[in-house]
This record gives structure tokens, C-alpha cells and sequence, in this order.
């Protein structure tokens, strides 16, 4: 069934309200639906240009190379410079810290071997660190969300217990935590996503 065969039961309703941060251009998600939209209104983007960095960081700060193939991603030079990279950007940016990693598997090692290097313990005097859970159970995601928006939230208002400036997220793509929540403000003043490119 295509979007548009499940969207044409509302083709006799008179008012259909869809709002997302997602749905631009409205055009091509117009044509997906097969339904045209009398009345739009796309609000410009809150952030300028000039508040946003986006780019690929192709070495470390120890100058190793770091292209997150999968036979580089099994290496301890790349798994301890990511480490060391992400730790730079942890004392580089104050607050909320997401991380994304193509797998549950490959966050699992990485985590294993800067648990083994120190580089764990490290990020942890910087940030309360955690980890997206690989189970389903509710429970413990929530538990771990809880955890997050706190140590961002004590850092917000300079009362951190164990004196870290907030909180880093690691997280795999198409998991609960890239799908669908809202990091607002200080709970994502930085993404990183590690990945191969394609």
C-alpha cells in the first residue's frame, strides 16, 4: 500500500492538520500523499546559518586518519582516536552530547575498548555518559533518558554533583533515541555520527 492509498480515506474530510519539524518541502510530501494543500505554512528554520557547523572529520586530534569502514572500525588506532575525538568534543562543548554509531555492535566495542584504554573514564569526568539500551524494554530507556536530560539540566543551572558539564548520548542510527524524540536548546548543542559513507 502506498502513502497515498492510506492518506485517500481523508480525501473527504474537510480540514486535515499536519504539523512536523520533517514534512519540508511540502511539494514532494504533497505528491507522496496524492493530496493537494489548499492552505501551507512553512515557518523559516529557528537557527541561522551562522549558529551551525557542519562538517566530516577525516583525522583525530593525534592526527590518525579516521574513515569508520569496517575494517578500520576493528582497529585500536581508530577506536582509540574516535574515542580521543569524541572526548575533545566533549570538553570542547558545554551540556547535551548526542553520539550516533551504525550499530549496537559497534557501539558495544568501542565502548569495551575505551573502557580498557581509560579513554571511558575520562569521558565520564567530562560528561555523565550513556548509552542508548539495545533491549526494547521501556523501563530502561526511560531510565536512561531520565539520566540524560538531569545531567544536562544540573549542568544548566551550574549544580553538577560530580562537576561535569552535562551529558553525552551514545546512540545507534534508526534506534529510539534518532527516531523521533526532541533534544531541544543545551540537550544537543553537538551530533556526531559516525559512519561510512556511501
Amino acid at each position: 500500500m502506498t502513502f497515498s492509498q492510506a492518506f485517500s480515506g481523508f480525501n473527504s474530510t474537510r480540514c486535515v492538520i499536519l504539523t512536523s519539524g520533517t514534512l519540508s518541502p511540502m511539494l514532494s510530501f504533497s505528491s507522496e500523499l496524492g493530496t493537494k494543500f489548499p492552505i501551507q505554512l512553512e515557518a523559516n528554520h529557528v537557527i541561522t546559518s551562522s549558529q551551525v557547523w557542519i562538517g566530516t572529520l577525516c583525522s583525530g586530534p593525534q592526527g590518525r586518519q579516521l574513515c569508520a569502514s569496517y575494517q578500520n572500525t576493528e582497529s585500536f588506532e581508530f577506536q582509540d582516536e574516535l574515542g580521543h575525538l569524541i572526548l575533545s568534543i566533549c570538553k570542547t562543548i558545554p551540556y547535551g552530547v548526542l553520539c550516533f554509531f551504525t550499530s549496537y555492535k559497534m557501539l558495544e566495542k568501542l565502548v569495551n575498548r575505551w573502557k580498557t584504554v581509560g579513554v571511558w573514564e575520562e569521558l565520564n569526568q567530562q560528561k555523565t555518559v550513556v548509552c542508548e539500551p539495545r533491549t526494547g524494554n521501556k523501563a530502561d530507556f526511560d531510565e536512561v533518558m531520565m539520566t540524560f536530560y538531569e545531567a544536562v539540566n544540573c549542568a544548566n543551572h551550574n549544580n553538577s554533583i560530580d562537576n561535569n558539564d552535562g551529558a553525552l548520548f551514545l546512540a545507534v542510527f534508526r534506534g529510539k533515541v534518532s527516531e523521533g524524540l526532541d533534544f531541544i536548546d543545551n540537550n544537543a548543542r553537538a551530533v556526531i555520527t559516525v559512519s561510512w559513507l556511501s
